[in-house]
């Protein structure tokens, strides 16, 4: 399941002039859906982010993968995850 960032998701819409309602039809699902998704409320799939992401020309990396998890990995840092991964 992907982790979204939340007002990176609205502000790209915004930015591409977009209603909710809009992008919830390119990706056919249903507008309180949507509204879930870009408000954390709901997890997506990988294939459900390439959706999105599509709408907007962009890669799923650039909407919602964290920056700092990113970097944090660049840089050989543990994650919370994997330290509580790594302790059992």
């Amino acid at each position: 399941m992907i982790v979204l960032q939340r007002e990176t998701l609205k502000k790209v819409r915004l930015e591409h002039q977009m209603t909710l309602e809009a992008v919830a039809k390119k990706i056919n699902v249903s507008t309180p859906f949507y509204w879930q998704i870009e408000n954390g409320k709901r997890g997506l799939s990988y294939e459900l982010a390439y959706r999105i992401a599509a709408v907007f020309s962009l890669k799923p990396d650039d909407l919602f993968f964290d920056d700092v998890l990113t970097n944090d990995l660049q840089n050989g840092k543990e994650t919370k995850n994997d330290k509580s991964q790594s302790n059992k």
